[in-house]
């Protein structure tokens, strides 16, 4: 009996043929989880991750870091409407945050090597964090309706702020508000 079972069960779970042909964007959309890359849009580059809330709405996560200082990050939401072709229109809003620090020269005036606590070695750090308003168009790419491709533009909207240290003490910082146009493209894989 048990085996019968198990076959009932492989039965249920394989995909009718030809379901892959009959899929539609809004099984793209209906995935509960997307995962990929993103260039400009909610950040300047990150992995991203998007989990459906409710109906085409969704949490959306990203981040990035490399050694050496350099990070951003952000969070927000994004809203998708199916229209029943490949094609769906998206916008999205939320914070993001990317800073860069380090030393500005490898040893200091005295010629020594600098490390954390070697006097003289100056070092900068650049941040920014803003509010991100985007709304774009998506193209689901293949007949499974799991990758998409996404072009926005939108908005960035924040402040920045530049620090510099000589490493003798002497500091100065500044920052300014901003209001910069962006362009985002996001490659993401549904499941």
């Amino acid at each position: 009996m048990s085996g019968l079972s198990i076959a009932l069960v492989l039965l249920a779970a394989t995909p009718a043929r030809g379901a892959e042909e009959t899929a539609t964007v809004a099984d793209n959309l209906d995935a509960r989880h997307h995962v990929g890359f993103q260039l400009g849009g909610s950040a300047f580059a990150q992995i991203v991750y998007r989990l459906r809330v409710v109906g085409h709405a969704y949490l959306e996560i990203g981040g990035a870091a490399v050694p050496e200082g350099t990070l951003n990050t952000s969070v927000g939401f994004v809203v998708a409407h199916a229209t029943g072709t490949r094609f769906f229109p998206y916008a999205g809003a939320g914070v993001g945050f990317g800073g860069m620090s380090g030393r500005d020269a490898n040893k200091n005036a005295a010629g020594q090597e600098c490390g954390i606590d070697t006097p003289g070695c100056s070092w900068s750090s650049r941040t920014m964090g803003f509010f991100h308003i985007r709304a774009g168009a998506g193209v689901v790419l293949d007949t499974a309706r799991h990758i998409s491709l996404g072009l926005d533009i939108g908005s960035w909207i924040g402040a920045t702020s530049h620090v510099t240290d000589d490493g003798n003490g002497g500091r100065t910082s500044s920052s300014r508000r901003i209001v910069w146009p962006m362009a985002g493209l996001a490659f993401l894989y549904s499941f």
